[in-house]
């Protein structure tokens, strides 16, 4: 395995605020404003430290907003999501679902089994196997509601929802993040649909009717979120 190199993170991120007190605490006041830079650089510091213990919050926020980032810290935040159900197991089902939801639009990067996460041009590394916890530390209360991760130019991904007919081309993506990549950048689309079962991708010339579905995730395009009923309507869960 190669080495660990945990004091080069600090140098990554300039700025970095110094943290006192409940570092979990004071990421949440930034997580729930959707400060996601804030949250990522207060947390990441003393994760890779393990000051303080970590957490399924703790692992959650820092997961999540690094999937809001560059990609690095979608990286990062994809391994997270795809371990903690193991690190924290048993997780309630509000928080599992928490979990898959937020690893819709955030999947992990690394190929089955990966013992490392490469970090901005590979350059350096961190074993993976370092970041689990040593036991099992779930923490109070389900875990803080937040977007999930959508690429620029669209709106965030909704789980749960559909929105019927308008198509005008569909296709195959690994992900929820990828269909919404696809429409981010063609012209013609203005809303996306991605059917998880089947892995397919669809693409919509217009807004129309929204039906729920546990099976899909929708996202708008951010140009026409303000369409009357669009984004108004809540997130179905």
């Amino acid at each position: 395995m190669k080495k660990q190199l945990i004091s080069v993170f600090a140098t990554l991120l300039l700025g970095t605020p110094r943290v006192h007190g409940d570092v979990v605490d004071k990421a949440y006041e930034q997580f729930r404003v959707a400060n996601y830079s804030a949250t990522f650089n207060l947390l990441l510091k003393p994760r890779f430290e393990g000051k303080p213990e970590p957490s399924l919050r703790m692992d959650f926020m820092l997961a999540v907003s690094g999937c809001h980032l560059d990609q690095y810290g979608r990286a990062l935040g994809g391994y997270l999501l795809s371990v903690i159900p193991d690190w924290y197991d048993p997780l309630s089902t509000v928080d599992r679902n928490s979990v898959s939801a937020q690893a819709l639009g955030c999947p992990p990067t690394l190929f089955p089994g990966a013992k490392e996460v490469a970090l901005l041009d590979g350059k350096y590394d961190t074993v993976t196997d370092s970041l689990a916890p040593g036991r099992s530390k779930i923490g109070a209360g389900a875990l803080p509601r937040a977007d999930i991760a959508s690429p620029r130019g669209m709106a965030p991904l909704v789980d749960g929802r559909n929105y019927r007919n308008a198509d005008y081309g569909y296709l195959k993506t690994e992900s929820a993040y990828a269909c919404a990549e696809r429409c981010a950048a063609d012209p013609r689309c203005v809303v996306m649909t991605y059917i998880k079962s089947q892995k397919r991708c669809w693409l919509k010339k217009k807004v129309n009717a929204i039906t729920l579905s546990d099976d899909m995730v929708s996202a708008v395009k951010r140009s026409a979120a303000l369409v009357p009923g669009v984004a108004e309507l809540p997130p179905p869960h």
